[in-house]
């Protein structure tokens, strides 16, 4: 599980995803159980929410829970690539399985991301690479 209700400093609920952010100053976002799609309307609405956290901090690690999502568009994954920079200082995503994460971090690495992304599919690696201050 990525969040535990004790690890959450304060939190927002949408249609589709649970915006949280942790009192060890990740921010994540978890879909709800049977979420399988966004929206660029929810998408914006949850950058707005992640504006106002950072507002006084400065970007922060950023954790996405996307392995049940099923299918995003070319606008969607446009907007986030720009937009993740001005909240995130590090972008780790959750996804099903070890091939996927692969070929998610070479792309990763081939588009040169503004800030240091990658993919995981085990939890604790994640939050343990969006802790490390090196990078």
């Amino acid at each position: 599980m990525v969040n535990l209700k004790h690890d959450i400093l304060k939190s927002i609920s949408n249609e589709v995803n649970v915006v949280a952010l942790r009192k060890d100053n990740i921010l994540t976002l978890v879909p709800h159980k049977n979420s399988t799609r966004t929206s660029l309307k929810t998408i914006k609405s949850e950058l707005d929410v992640f504006i106002e956290w950072t507002n006084s901090t400065g970007p922060l690690p950023l954790l996405v829970d996307v392995r049940y999502m099923k299918q995003m568009s070319t606008e969607e994954r446009v907007y986030i690539q720009n937009k993740v920079p001005l909240i995130a200082s590090k972008f780790a995503l959750l996804i099903t399985g070890g091939l996927s994460a692969f070929f998610f971090n070479l792309m990763a690495h081939l588009n040169s991301p503004k800030i240091p992304m990658k993919a995981f599919s085990d939890i604790d690696k994640a939050f343990e690479w969006l802790k490390d201050n090196k990078e």
